[in-house]
């Protein structure tokens, strides 16, 4: 098997875990602009002050729209993803065990050695197993990146 072949391969499974990144980013910058609009430092003191505004909260609903519907977006996209991914893995004609290897690593995002713990492998016979289930995996015709 060409290690071409095997890199679009890997590439093709990391998306759901690149999308689901995106994903917490964008919920990063939503927390962010609700720090900046909804909980604004302001100076506590015993002084009576005017009940007015003086930032305008239309640019923040704005910005907190438009940000809410890219979340949403992005939300959808990883969960086609995620059936795409899944599905690709459930599809290789194999055991379960090489299957698994997949899931830890392109679903939970776990590190090699993460895999081996939890499987009881040594590092070496996951990365064989990896080897494995590359060379079965069979991508789309399309693939949509």
């Amino acid at each position: 098997m060409c290690t071409e072949d095997n890199e679009i391969k890997k590439a093709y499974l990391l998306r759901y875990l690149e999308s689901k990144k995106r994903e917490k980013e964008l919920l990063l910058e939503m927390e962010a602009l609700e720090g900046k609009y909804i909980l604004p430092s302001k100076v506590i003191d015993d002084m009576p002050h005017g009940s007015g505004s003086d930032e305008d909260l239309s640019a923040f609903a704005a910005q907190y729209d438009q940000l809410y519907y890219k979340i949403k977006r992005q939300y959808r996209r990883s969960m086609t993803i995620y059936d795409e991914t899944v599905n690709i893995i459930e599809s290789i004609p194999t055991g379960e065990t090489v299957k698994a290897v997949l899931r830890y690593r392109y679903i939970l995002g776990m590190k090699w050695e993460e895999i081996a713990v939890a499987m009881d492998y040594s590092f070496r016979r996951v990365t064989q197993l990896h080897g494995e289930a590359l060379r079965r995996l069979k991508l789309p015709k399309r693939i949509d990146r």
